[in-house]
């Protein structure tokens, strides 16, 4: 597929301002009458053989963070089970993005992330520096960083706040 057309066509399309603006749903296009007769369905989708597709909002718990969108070949219709085998996927991701997201919105490094959930799985900082293969010095600066960046005062504080933030599941 063309990359360069979905650039130009997610952001101006009126049907992914749906996606956003209903962020719970799971929109199937075929279920859209109007939508394959768009421009730049047939210009970027139909041209590549697309013959169905998926998009879906990512949240936060207080907001839209991404979207996705999944394009396929020779499926016309998705039954009840491949629905519920694609909400349950993207209740998967959401978890991921969410935790990455709000990583990013407390500062937090994706070292820092990899300590913090050594932590939450009970890990002492002589555990988590074997298991990174790094100095235990260097594991208690990770661990002061995490604590400022929580705003929290103590290693078990750091744990209930990563799991209350979703930074960890």
């Amino acid at each position: 597929m063309a990359q360069h057309g979905l650039n130009e066509f997610i952001p101006k399309h009126k049907y992914f301002a749906q996606v956003l603006a209903a962020p719970q749903e799971i929109y199937d296009w075929t279920r859209v009458p109007w939508f394959a007769e768009t421009e730049y369905s047939r210009e970027y989708l139909n041209g590549d053989d697309v013959t169905q597709g998926m998009s879906f909002a990512l949240m936060t718990s207080e907001r839209v963070v991404g979207s996705l969108h999944l394009m396929f070949r020779g499926i016309h219709v998705f039954d009840d089970s491949q629905l519920c085998a694609l909400d349950h996927a993207r209740n998967q991701i959401q978890d991921e993005v969410t935790a990455y997201v709000v990583a990013g919105d407390v500062g937090l490094t994706q070292r820092e992330r990899e300590v913090l959930r050594l932590m939450c799985n009970g890990d002492s900082n002589a555990a988590i520096a074997d298991t990174l293969v790094i100095s235990r010095r260097t594991v208690d600066t990770h661990v002061e960083h995490i604590r400022t960046k929580l705003r929290v005062s103590n290693r078990i504080q750091a744990v209930r706040q990563a799991i209350v933030l979703g930074l960890v599941h």
